[in-house]
């Protein structure tokens, strides 16, 4: 035992030591750690360095993260799903990434809107399903097109405010049909310079 003004600091047991009070230490090498206490506090930051994997294990499912003792975000399991969850109201989930050095925002939900997803860039997916009796595609006020990845395709474009129109990629970008944006109605010829069908839709008025 040792004693410090005559009260027990550390004692030998038949499993190892005990100590009573805290351990100043510049280094502390250890087998395994138990802790009887529920946290760990640092006064500036904590690294956790292995030679191997880092295991997290906490059999109430949840890994809670705080800022200033206040939670933003959780990751936890609910039956055998995987959940990631923004806890602070309306606050956005963001995926980042580096783009050439650049630290580029990929992909927001929007959590104010039901989860609205945007994306900064393209998406690329082998099938898209609009799972809702009103469906809505909505694109900017530029030029917008919608084209198939094969040369041989077809192209349907949006001109901001100036109309619709379907162009041929196989044939060389060669416009087929217009809908300008009063309504007339054009179809080209095969050169798809020169409209030789046209329906004027003022006319009809």
């Amino acid at each position: 035992e040792l004693n410090h003004n005559g009260l027990q600091k550390v004692k030998t047991t038949s499993t190892g030591i005990e100590v009573t009070g805290s351990v100043v230490a510049d280094a502390l090498t250890v087998d395994t750690m138990n802790f009887n206490a529920s946290s760990i506090t640092g006064t500036s930051d904590l690294t956790l360095d292995v030679a191997g994997d880092i295991t997290f294990d906490a059999d109430g499912g949840d890994f809670k993260f705080k800022d200033g003792g206040t939670e933003f975000g959780r990751i936890f399991q609910s039956g055998n799903n995987m959940y990631i969850k923004s806890t602070v109201s309306d606050g956005n989930i963001i995926f980042q990434g580096n783009d050439g050095g650049v630290s580029t925002s990929v992909l927001t939900f929007d959590m104010s809107a039901a989860g609205a997803a945007t994306f900064n860039s393209t998406v690329t997916a082998d099938a898209l399903t609009l799972d809702s009796t009103d469906n809505t595609i909505t694109f900017g006020d530029a030029n917008t097109s919608i084209r198939g990845a094969s040369a041989t395709g077809g192209v349907l474009q949006t001109k901001g405010y100036n109309g619709f129109s379907f162009t041929q990629t196989k044939a060389g970008d060669k416009t087929r049909f217009n809908i300008a944006d009063g309504g007339d109605v054009s179809f080209y010829e095969d050169t798809g310079t020169t409209a030789k069908l046209f329906w004027d839709a003022s006319a009809e008025s």
